[in-house]
């Protein structure tokens, strides 16, 4: 079901028209979105800088705030090095084009986030899925290519799913030339005490795993990321067209990143404020008798086997002020689903709303 077109938001509320609900959506996790240093952030960079990068990095230069924010993601990752593309998806297709003729084959989790999936089909070498919670398919895989150089794809939170990427067991199989590629879109800004993703929340760095992820997600603004070792992360500044032959993310986009990042470092207390109503959730997913997996995600998918009745249900909950999508997003060609997302930004009496109005909606969708 389509949603109204909006002309103004923030991380708690959305406005069309004369209406004006409280939100339960999209990925602004830790409201940075409308963050007043964020936003001045990027005013001074659209001064600075203007607001395109006008060409690709090889061809117009890099900025001095792409680097600086490269240097921020590493360090605050862990890792050695970084590298800032137009978006999440585009980070991934750039790195396995990079691994062409070199790594392969591809270990593909069976619930990949669809572009992993593109990407892998891009590189063109042979792919195998593992399934969920499926550790011997995934190590006869390893076993079976423990003297070539396979990368195992997967994402580290899989919202959709409820589940984390065993990211510990996947290192402990992998062969030693092989590779992890890890799209930790939602775990970075959500997963761990100060919400340094999956790979530091398994306490496991690793010089053989590459962590992609979106800018549009925790950090509330856009572009995309790869994090990993620095040959690896050169090779794609180096080889990639998808690097080299696409305009950048512009500048000033990228100093509004680079302030969300460092308020996640100055405080930490967003992260926890986030954890707070993540329980609260998870709590309110119980009351409603559903069967919610994942108690450290910020979203709760609650499905519907008819879309009429999803339908009902979502525009229940708009005439009690609170708007939730509905989305057929890797729910099967029938079904739908409503996704309830949380933020830091939330506070208790937002979520007794929600309380309120989903009592009313899921009567209409039964």
């Amino acid at each position: 079901m389509a949603s109204p077109s909006y002309h103004r938001k923030n991380a708690r509320e959305v406005q069309w028209g004369s209406q004006t609900a409280l939100a339960f959506a999209g990925t602004d996790y830790l409201g940075l979105s409308a963050d007043a240093r964020v936003a001045e952030a990027m005013r001074s960079g659209l001064e600075r800088f203007g607001a395109s990068a006008s060409a690709s990095r090889w061809t117009s230069g890099t900025s001095e705030v792409h680097e600086h924010l490269e240097e921020g993601l590493a360090e605050f990752l862990g890792l050695e090095s970084a590298l800032v593309l137009p978006s999440g998806g585009q980070a991934n297709l750039a790195l396995l084009e990079t691994w062409q003729d070199e790594v392969e084959p591809l270990l593909l989790d069976a619930d990949a986030h669809s572009t992993l999936v593109l990407a892998a089909r891009s590189h063109g070498g042979a792919r195998y899925e593992f399934g969920a919670g499926d550790p011997t398919r995934l190590l006869a895989l390893c076993d079976r290519f423990r003297e070539r150089s396979p990368a195992i794809l997967t994402d580290g939170v899989f919202p959709a799913k409820g589940r984390m990427a065993p990211v510990a067991h996947i290192l402990r199989y992998l062969p030693p030339s092989g590779w992890l590629l890890l799209d930790d879109s939602h775990g970075i800004g959500v997963v761990g005490p100060e919400g340094r993703g999956t790979l530091q929340a398994f306490g496991t760095p690793s010089q053989r795993t590459v962590v992609s992820f979106s800018l549009a997600k925790a950090l509330g603004t856009a572009g995309g990321a790869l994090v990993g070792p620095a040959d690896a992360i050169e090779a794609v500044r180096r080889r990639s067209e998808w690097f080299g032959g696409s305009s950048a993310l512009p500048p000033a986009m990228a100093s509004a990143a680079l302030e969300a990042l460092r308020i996640l470092e100055r405080e930490p207390e967003r992260v926890q404020r986030l954890h707070k109503n993540i329980n609260a959730l998870h709590r309110l997913a119980a009351r409603f008798g559903s069967a919610r997996q994942g108690t450290f995600l910020p979203v709760w998918n609650i499905p519907f086997a008819d879309q009429e009745q999803g339908r009902k249900a979502y525009a229940a909950l708009l005439r009690e002020g609170v708007f939730a999508p509905l989305t057929r997003y890797g729910s099967g060609q029938d079904g739908a689903y409503l996704r309830i997302a949380v933020n830091s930004e939330h506070t208790s009496e937002d979520l007794a709303r929600l309380r309120a109005a989903l009592e009313v909606a899921l009567a209409f969708g039964e």
